[in-house]
């Protein structure tokens, strides 16, 4: 068996005369993304999840009502109170809506880091004004391109967009696996931002994805116990 253009393939013919030809196709066919999981490709099962939150999409009032509330969450989680480097993003219309959350942290005085992003990944970048942010790729409002690029390796905390995410902590993005690469080696504390109807029970997980140390949603936050014992969090209700 194997992965063929999303499908799942059996080779018929007889092994001792065909052998080389099979591994040459799955040599040429294979991708990380089509990782075959019975009769099935991860990516295919990704793809269906992300399709069933876009219906789940919440009207104006209700976005609006859950955002007030998981920036309320982040408001007392110790870990915001203390960082004095916080690396964010500036969500799109269907995401929580933290943009007050962000003017606070620039009225505290501290460093905001907010992604930019190329066909080389997210770069991220401080930012002193949120009237600064421009357009970018996906209609992404990005930093301007004269800001200062600071390496994610500085931030305290790392709030994380997301589609979903499961009660181990595995995140579902958009599918570019930009969060994935940039995450990969960070020390600081990745925290999902989720609303409610994006806690999951399940995400089909693929070896290049990058799991969260906690997330929040309007009515709590969540640490890994992983985490707690490696780092001292407490878990909040």
């Amino acid at each position: 068996w194997f992965c063929w253009d999303g499908r799942v393939q059996k080779a018929l013919m007889p092994r001792s005369s065909h052998h080389g030809l099979i591994r040459l196709a799955m040599k040429s066919y294979w991708h990380p993304q089509h990782v075959c999981r019975g009769y099935g490709c991860m990516s295919e099962e990704k793809a269906a999840l992300r399709k069933s939150l876009r219906k789940q999409r919440f009207s104006t009032v209700q976005l609006q009502a859950e955002s007030a509330c998981i920036c309320e969450q982040l408001r007392k989680l110790p870990l915001f109170q203390q960082a004095r480097c916080i690396a964010a993003y500036m969500p799109l219309p269907h995401e929580a809506q933290i943009q007050p959350l962000l003017s606070e942290i620039l009225a505290d005085g501290k460093c905001l880091l907010l992604p930019s992003v190329s066909d080389n990944g997210l770069t991220f970048h401080q930012v002193s004004r949120l009237q600064s942010l421009r357009e970018g790729q996906f209609r992404v409002m990005e930093p301007p391109e004269d800001a200062l690029q600071v390496p994610l390796e500085q931030a305290e905390l790392i709030l994380v967009p997301l589609e979903a995410v499961d009660r181990r902590g595995n995140r579902l993005g958009k599918g570019g696996g930009y969060y994935d690469r940039a995450l990969r080696t960070v020390q600081g504390f990745c925290m999902g931002v989720a609303l409610s109807y994006q806690v999951v029970d399940r995400i089909p997980v693929e070896e290049s994805d990058r799991a969260l140390d906690g997330w929040v949603t309007p009515e709590y936050r969540h640490i890994l116990t992983k985490v707690r014992e490696q780092h001292g969090h407490e878990e909040e209700p």
